[in-house]
């Protein structure tokens, strides 16, 4: 239980970061439609999330004894701990894409190769 607890905190504190984040990305015109998407967005992946991986885990615990759930519930645990990590790649990476493109943007003699004096 104590591990769902540290999930939700972590939860938590990435997405208003996220949400943040975005919004600031776009135009004041479109931060509130790009608020909307992201809940939309989280929403919906929640309940394909759950469904996936609820589906999973009955899927692996055919009879409902404390042993096969305990099992069960590890291996859950390991497939999602692989996900958020693999998600959290690709938000590195989108970042790091932005600022990039940010950088090239303000300083366009650094795209096409040249150092900076």
């Amino acid at each position: 239980m104590a591990l769902l607890g540290v999930g939700g905190l972590g939860n938590g504190i990435w997405f208003s970061g996220m949400v943040a984040h975005l919004t600031g990305a776009v135009t004041d015109r479109y931060a509130s439609d790009m608020s909307g998407l992201i809940n939309t967005i989280s929403r919906v992946g929640g309940v394909i999330g759950v469904a996936i991986f609820g589906t999973a885990f009955l899927g692996l615990v055919p009879r409902p004894d404390r042993h096969t759930a305990i099992h069960g519930f590890a291996i859950i645990n390991i497939a999602l701990t692989a996900t958020a990590l693999v998600a959290a790649m690709f938000a590195y990476l989108s970042i790091r894409g932005g600022k990039k493109a940010a950088r090239a943007a303000a300083h366009p003699a650094l795209a096409v190769g040249e150092s900076a004096a």
